[in-house]
């Protein structure tokens, strides 16, 4: 009777994400994961309280997984001579194990935490990670390059950036392959041009 119940709880999941990821939070439908999960309204109460809480099993751990990457990113292992090369053929392989260690939080549930989450206590994760990657530019910036006169940059690179991975994530989020081949391509494009405001000229 328990794996029964288990079960009911993980399809309603599966098909929540799917729900989450096409229409977002606002315009889910609970009657339409419900019934695609094989199971009634009634019942549904019994696995989440409502609908944000379902919200929140589809994509909590997602959440706490990026956020703690992001903020103990720094304790990856990297040639501390990094930042002073320019052949980027040691950057694309250090940047491919980055993104190995990012990609179990880049799948269609960081989509939703990033479009999907409007009315939701996680609504401002964008932003979030926008504030944190903006701190992080600003640290590497007011180290290497103090005199830099532009501080409204690290925000903006950092919003592109989210965008772009976003964008990659929605086009390939079917083919992993290609899904992280852009990735890295887009990061390396991203942390190379980077590169040219953080080190002095």
């Amino acid at each position: 009777m328990q794996i029964q119940k288990e079960e009911i709880r993980n399809a309603i999941l599966k098909v929540a994400e799917d729900e989450f990821y096409t229409h977002g939070f606002e315009k889910a439908s609970i009657r339409k994961i419900v019934k695609l999960a094989g199971t009634t309204i009634g019942n549904f109460y019994n696995y989440f309280d409502n609908k944000e809480a379902l919200f929140e099993a589809v994509v909590k751990d997602e959440y706490n997984n990026f956020i703690y990457f992001l903020n103990h990113h720094d304790e990856e292992e990297r040639p501390n001579y990094l930042w002073d090369l320019s052949d980027t053929t040691m950057w694309k392989k250090v940047l491919s194990q980055f993104v190995k260690a990012l990609l179990p939080s880049l799948t269609r549930k960081f989509v939703i935490l990033i479009e999907g989450s409007i009315g939701t206590k996680y609504s401002s994760t964008k932003q979030l990670i926008i504030d944190l990657l903006k701190c992080h530019f600003n640290e590497h910036v007011n180290e290497y390059n103090p005199s830099y006169e532009l501080p409204n940059m690290g925000e903006i690179l950092a919003e592109q950036l989210i965008n772009g991975i976003i964008l990659i994530l929605r086009k390939y989020i079917n083919d992993d392959e290609k899904k992280n081949s852009m990735l890295v391509e887009y990061i390396l494009f991203y942390f190379i041009g980077s590169m040219g405001i953080i080190r002095k000229p």
